[in-house]
């Protein structure tokens, strides 16, 4: 029975990958957004006109704009004014949105901590100390009032159990049929799960900030799902190995201890004095005789090892976010609107080959000037996916003329510069301390 609960939960889980695989992936005619490589492709090849002149918009920004908007900030104070590039503009609550100023850059060295939300920092981790907390209570509990850890390790006749035999003794042993016992006993394996996938994901945060801020220090090639150009392929795990492969052990050796620290105990010859004939399960569908023993059975031992390795993988994060983000990068998450702000390349890259003029007069430049507006913007991001295809930088560039014209009227064009990604042809400079963007 259980092999087939089990059999038909995979089988579930199968046909929902499938689902999805063909509904969204095989079917789609967009490419998925499953890296952040796959993000910056696509914004670069089809940019945001929303963030368009907010490349300094940073994650922190849109949360404090958020919290302006539903006044959980005051109209005074200094928290109010954190976010001093970007500008509320208040109409009706549905459209109010994000003002593009330009921002004075503010270099600094940030730990990873600081790349992401508080949320999901306080989400995971009230997790863990819920299940820490409960561990502790139980193990506690398993070696009585001396706190003496005894018995051996794993599954052990010398180890305490409970029993199924409804008549065998203390009011705290279970009472219960042997499928109950299977489920009490991988309780402890399915909150593991849960717990790991929290980790999981507060591990992949991590990595994905890390990745994001090192497209400042040097050109890189975008990681996105299906390569082009000089583009790379997804790591096999989702994660680098020296993030994935510590994970999966972790996780393997959490799940051990504790298949080792609470069991299904199994005993026949009537040693320990239960009778199964009296439980609400047969002898004969154990394969038991009729003084055969069954029980949950728990190791100290095992438990004490598991709590301990658990701790130390909870910490685990919180060390690894004390290191300094590489590179000077605005720090955007997981959110797209932070995103799309960074991604606003120039159309006249000089990465991007250009047909020569000709005596028929038809330059790619000036045949740009006759074609229609829809056709422009057609060019534009066939010049921008190309971009995308090759290793990138994240810094300082030179956009196009027109960009320029449309500032002339609102701030000194002179002073003001612009924050993206650009190609080893574009000769991308790090954005320098006190100087203006937008």
């Amino acid at each position: 029975m259980i092999l087939l609960v089990t059999t038909l939960c995979v089988l579930v889980k199968i046909s929902q990958c499938a689902f999805f695989l063909f509904r969204y992936v095989l079917k789609s005619t967009e490419d998925p957004l499953v890296t952040p490589g796959d993000a910056v492709k696509s914004l670069i090849s089809r940019p945001d006109r929303t963030t368009l002149r907010m490349c300094t918009l940073e994650m922190k920004d849109i949360q404090l704009a958020w919290n302006r908007i539903f006044g959980a900030y005051p109209k005074q104070g200094k928290d109010y004014h954190q976010a001093d590039g970007i500008e509320m503009l208040h109409g009706n609550l549905e459209h109010s949105f994000l003002a593009p100023q330009a921002r004075q850059w503010r270099g600094r060295k940030i730990p990873i901590f600081y790349a992401l939300p508080v949320n999901i920092w306080a989400r995971t981790y009230a997790l863990f100390l819920v299940v820490l907390i409960v561990s502790v209570y139980y193990l506690a509990k398993a070696t009585g009032s001396r706190s003496v850890i005894s018995g051996a390790f794993g599954n052990s006749g010398l180890n305490n159990f409970v029993t199924m035999d409804q008549n065998y003794g203390a009011a705290d042993q279970y009472t219960g049929d042997f499928m109950h016992l299977i489920l009490i006993a991988n309780i402890p394996q399915l909150v593991l799960s849960v717990t790991y996938l929290q980790f999981n994901n507060l591990i992949t945060r991590m990595a994905m900030a890390t990745e994001w801020a090192q497209m400042s220090t040097k050109y890189l090639p975008l990681r996105v799902t299906d390569p082009q150009g000089e583009q790379v392929s997804t790591y096999r795990l989702q994660l680098p190995y020296r993030w994935g492969v510590p994970c999966i052990l972790g996780s393997v050796l959490l799940h051990w201890l504790v298949s080792n620290t609470c069991y299904v105990f199994m005993a026949d010859g009537g040693f320990y004095g239960s009778r199964t004939a009296n439980s609400a399960t047969s002898a004969a569908s154990l394969d038991l005789s009729q003084i055969g023993f069954v029980s949950v059975g728990y190791s100290t031992v095992a438990g004490l090892i598991a709590v301990v390795v658990f701790i130390v993988i909870l910490f685990t994060p919180l060390v690894l976010s004390l290191r300094k983000l590489p590179g000077d990068m605005v720090v955007v998450g997981s959110n797209s609107l932070a995103f799309a702000a960074a991604c606003h390349v120039p159309t006249t890259s000089s990465s991007v080959p250009k047909p020569q003029v000709g005596d028929s007069g038809t330059a790619f430049d000036v045949e740009l000037i006759t074609l229609s507006r829809t056709r422009k913007q057609e060019c534009d991001s066939l010049i921008d996916a190309t971009v995308a295809q090759r290793k990138v930088k994240w810094g300082v560039v030179r956009m196009d003329d027109s960009f320029y014209r449309e500032l002339e009227n609102e701030v000194d064009v002179n002073g003001i510069k612009h924050l993206s990604f650009g190609t080893e042809d574009d000769r991308i400079d790090p954005p320098r301390v006190n100087d203006w963007y937008i």
